[in-house]
């Protein structure tokens, strides 16, 4: 289902998995039923191989130039080279061709374990990659093996993209595949990424006259994977953001990698329905979700073209929803609440109290960015991040920083992401489920929210009913980095065999 803690990706709830693609990888499990302790196997194969099902923007690799870098592995994977067995040790890269068979054994205990597969005639590997490193095209898997139901493993693009890769689960059960068809190459989803996405901007447009250095020395996307192949890039992913400066003027400035949700933020203001809750006219687009034992509240687009901000409030915790009535939506369920939460407009200047993520920078400085676009795709990083003590997203009454509901800050805003990246908030989908007459507050005979979207609505299902689906118009009004990703996942997109 698509849930608002995370974007629609390649997570699997299965309990263990292949990746392929670059590298594919098999986790399989020894057909044990869930909550056994075991080892799990996990076997990488090399799909860019000569002879390969495809290759990486023309190049093949051997197995000898995949390379393989491990964090939090502590003892629990191992591999056997030429029959010797051996330990996985964490911080360090080794050759495909040295495991033998590309297999390895994940013991009980492997708790968010990643592991990063790059490509190269040399490691590349210095540490952990970043989105914007030069020069290595690779791919993130990581997994957590308990020997229970909550195990789990994905392979995420949320960050960045290089090159595709594919899932597969093996156990009693049998064989579950999710990720990219075989074939799929990094030229064609790079291809369909490049045309949907600008040069990452921010106020002022893509670069900054007062900078004393060109912003392309800073980190941007396209980033080169390969020195010399201006076709061979990695794409940075629309949650993530770019802090850039001092200018000449010891102002900063925030960069994304996302179209403006401008023009979106302007049709829900505009179109604000009202719901009618207990004879109390509450004007906002109704949030719902089953989290944190259920939450409901009301997003308000505050301010002007260009400069669009946003705000939530009646919200209510506690509300205990359930799936026996589909995800009913019930604005006088749960507990009321005092105080909002508002994120600053698009464009506007704050003041930052330096806490030491931005060494060197000064003790206090001024930033500006495209603040709701940026809380909007990334979710809730900004407030778990950088900015977590504000001040762009800023909670008041029970949501500040001592209030007894500070805690659903995050969840809140990572609903509301969910909503508008996939395109659901103030669809006519969304409005027809939940109001009968938005203008008078007069709700459905069944109302359903966003709620009922997030625990009804499958991955495969997100591309037909929702994304630029969910706008006849043709309105741009969703993050489009994550629509075309799903879209290969789905096979939308004709799979290539050559570049």
């Amino acid at each position: 289902m698509l849930r608002p803690t995370q974007r629609p990706s390649c997570r699997r709830p299965d309990r263990f998995f292949r990746a392929a693609a670059c590298v594919a990888a098999v986790l399989m499990s020894e057909g044990l039923a869930v909550g056994q302790t075991t080892t799990t196997s996990f076997q990488v194969i090399n799909n860019f191989a000569p002879g390969g099902a495809t290759t990486y923007f023309g190049n093949t690799y051997q197995d000898s130039q995949v390379w393989l870098y491990f964090t939090n592995a502590g003892s629990a994977v191992s591999y056997a080279s030429g029959g010797t067995p051996s330990t996985v040790t964490s911080g360090t890269a080794i050759p495909l061709s040295t495991v033998d068979n590309g297999t390895f054994s994940i013991a009980t205990g492997s708790v968010s374990t990643k592991v990063w597969a790059a490509l190269g005639a040399v490691n590349p590997f210095s540490g952990p990659p970043g989105q914007t490193q030069l020069n290595i095209p690779y791919a993130l898997a990581e997994w957590t093996v308990n020997g229970n139901s909550f195990d789990n493993t994905d392979v995420s693009y949320e960050d960045s993209f290089s090159f595709p890769t594919q899932l597969q689960v093996v156990n009693s059960n049998g064989t579950q595949t999710a990720g990219f068809p075989l074939g799929t190459t990094a030229s064609s989803v790079v291809s369909a990424l490049k045309a949907a996405l600008p040069a990452p901007v921010g106020p002022g447009g893509s670069s900054n006259p007062n900078y004393p250095v060109s912003p392309s020395g800073l980190g941007w996307s396209p980033v080169p994977t390969i020195s010399g192949n201006a076709d061979a890039v990695r794409m940075v992913g629309s949650s993530k953001y770019q802090i850039m400066g001092p200018d000449t003027n010891n102002n900063f400035t925030m960069y994304q990698y996302i179209p403006s949700f401008n023009a979106y933020l302007g049709y829900l203001q505009a179109n604000t329905p009202t719901t009618n809750v207990n004879g109390t006219p509450i004007q906002g687009y109704y949030v719902d979700y089953s989290g944190n034992n259920g939450y409901s509240g009301y997003v308000t687009i505050t301010g002007t073209d260009n400069a669009y901000g946003m705000q939530i409030s009646n919200i209510r915790v506690n509300t205990a929803p359930s799936a026996v009535n589909n995800w009913r939506a019930d604005p006088t369920a749960g507990t009321a609440t005092s105080g909002t939460i508002t994120i600053a407009a698009n464009g506007t200047s704050v003041a930052v109290t330096n806490t030491g993520a931005y060494t060197p920078i000064p003790t206090g400085f001024t930033m500006n960015g495209f603040w709701t676009d940026l809380t909007i795709a990334t979710g809730a990083s900004l407030i778990n991040g950088d900015f977590a003590t504000g001040p762009i997203i800023v909670g008041t009454g029970d949501f500040a920083a001592a209030g007894s509901q500070n805690a659903i800050n995050a969840t809140f805003i990572a609903s509301i992401s969910a909503s508008m990246a996939t395109g659901l908030l103030g669809s006519q989908q969304y409005m027809n489920g939940m109001w009968s007459n938005p203008t008078t507050g007069v709700l459905a005979a069944d109302p359903g929210g966003t709620m009922r979207w997030f625990n009804t609505t499958t991955r495969e299902q997100s591309t037909e009913i929702l994304f630029d689906q969910a706008w006849s118009g043709g309105q741009q009004f969703f993050d489009p980095y994550w629509v075309r990703l799903l879209r290969f996942l789905r096979g939308d997109f004709p799979a290539e065999t050559a570049v």
